[in-house]
């Protein structure tokens, strides 16, 4: 882990009560200490994740604009206000602060704002930067009663508050939280084989991946060896695959059909599939003839 251009230092500690493995980060800008599912023996000085399926997640806050902030990352909690207390905001205030990590969650305090033109916004955003967002969980203004919490099913979470030209109040102060600094799994469409690696890194192309795997695999109707890093390639036509994972595709049993990228044969249009009492579909009649039995 990397903290402001500098590599944070790492020493082993075992849980005596859990016997759970931790670590801290030595430097005191990055104090942390890691969830349970780190891999971390006696004696090791590099903490990682497993390689299996974990990337590591340490919570951030980052903000910008006219109001009160002090970025911070390793932490788990801190105050953002609108203004210092005893005062009130700005005319024309646009502040913005971003919280990332596992539970990154926002829960308010004392809330007054000049109703009907002051606003604060609360979004998810789909990483770091706010590049996207998801859902909007809250648009508040006016007086607000305390303790509202929202929470992103991201991992991102994005305050925003504008005031306009003219009109003040007391503004708020909220309590920010990004939950606990350790490993959490890759999500789907990615993987992390190998320990030391910092970041899980994207299947190849037309391939899968459940969330917390250390490889990818072609879907049904694909082929190829995703786990080497070969791109899955779609079956041709009248052939086909059936399932998840390695496996090449088969050529479509007696005169049954397959589209590009299928996973199983059908009868052409103009015919139908045998009688019932066949137990596998491999020949179809056409729609003038008597059903087989």
């Amino acid at each position: 882990m990397r903290l402001g251009g500098l590599p944070c230092a790492f020493a082993s500690r075992r849980s005596a009560a859990s016997g759970a493995n931790k670590f801290v980060l030595l430097l005191a800008a990055c104090v942390v200490v890691a969830a349970a599912d780190t891999s971390c023996p006696d004696g090791d000085t590099s903490c990682m994740c497993e390689a299996e399926e974990h990337v590591f997640n340490s919570p951030s806050l980052s903000c910008s604009g006219s109001c009160p902030c002090t970025p911070w990352v390793g932490l788990d909690g801190s105050k953002i206000v609108s203004n210092p207390e005893g005062t009130v905001y700005n005319n024309s205030d646009s502040c913005t602060w971003t919280i990332s990590g596992v539970n990154a969650q926002v829960t308010f305090g004392d809330f007054a704002t000049e109703e009907g033109s002051d606003y604060v916004y609360v979004d998810e955003c789909v990483d770091a930067e706010c590049t996207s967002l998801g859902a909007s969980l809250a648009v508040l203004h006016g007086r607000q009663a305390p303790g509202q919490l929202y929470q992103s099913s991201t991992s991102h979470l994005r305050v925003r508050f504008f005031s306009d030209g003219s009109g003040r109040s007391d503004g708020f102060t909220a309590t920010v939280s990004g939950g606990p600094s350790g490993c959490t799994p890759c999500n789907t469409l990615s993987y992390k084989a190998d320990a030391n690696a910092s970041k899980c890194t994207a299947c190849p192309p037309n391939a899968v991946s459940a969330e917390g795997l250390s490889s990818c695999e072609c879907p049904a109707g694909y082929t190829g060896d995703a786990e080497v890093g070969e791109a899955c390639v779609g079956c041709e036509e009248g052939t086909f695959k059936p399932s998840d994972g390695p496996g090449e595709c088969r050529l479509c049993p007696g005169n049954l059909k397959s589209v590009e990228g299928a996973s199983s044969c059908i009868c052409e249009v103009g015919r139908h599939p045998p009688h019932a009492a066949h137990s596998t579909l491999q020949w179809c009649d056409p729609y003038t003839a008597q059903l087989s039995i």
